[in-house]
């Protein structure tokens, strides 16, 4: 496992995962990936705001935060799973 990845990384992630797979019940993928896509934005937002003190603190250290779209982001060197479909007409990732 990569340096500073913890033991429950994954189980963090397929939780989130298996949320979004059980929105696929009442919404299509699309939906459910914007809304994944909006949590995670607003969560590292909060993330980041709490890493200082003050707005003026916020606004110098915006070039210091790290994006994790980025070759260079915190989650570049760990290792992407492959995912294996399910046989349901939806994509899914398998439930562990």
């Amino acid at each position: 496992m990569p340096d500073g990845v913890d033991d429950k990384f994954y189980e963090r992630a397929d939780a989130h995962i298996h949320l979004s797979n059980e929105q696929l019940e009442d919404i299509d993928r699309v939906r459910a990936s914007a809304s994944m896509m909006y949590a995670t934005a607003r969560f590292n937002a909060w993330v980041s705001a709490r890493g200082v003190g003050t707005k003026e603190e916020m606004a110098a250290s915006r070039e210091e935060t790290p994006s994790s779209t980025t070759p260079h982001g915190p989650l570049a060197a760990i290792p992407v799973r492959s995912p294996v479909c399910s046989t349901s007409t939806r994509t899914r990732l398998p439930r562990r």
